[in-house]
């Protein structure tokens, strides 16, 4: 359970506030894209679309916060874009490795 206000804020959540919903929803599809393409294109397909995956993410967060893309989303600082991006990026990575 995450009780220091720290940890909320680096992980771009408030106790009070949700998700933008656009956004919780656009998420999961980039592990099922990963998947997919390790099962028919094996693991260089799979780290092909893991990249395309994390610019895709970083691009949609980065449009967001230049105002660019409305999704009514927290304002959050650089550093917790940068963490939210690299984090999400490793993971994709991660699991086209795997």
């Amino acid at each position: 359970m995450l009780r220091s206000n720290y940890t909320w804020k680096l992980l771009g959540l408030s106790k009070h506030h949700k998700a933008s919903p656009a956004l919780c929803r656009s998420l999961p599809f980039y592990p099922l894209i990963i998947i997919y393409s390790r099962l028919t294109l094996g693991r260089n397909g799979a780290m092909i679309a893991a990249a395309l995956c994390a610019v895709l993410y970083s691009g949609l967060i980065s449009t967001t916060r230049l105002g660019l893309i409305s999704f009514d989303p927290p304002r959050m600082e650089r550093e917790t874009l940068a963490f939210r991006i690299s984090f999400h990026a490793l993971g994709f990575f991660a699991l086209a490795f795997r």
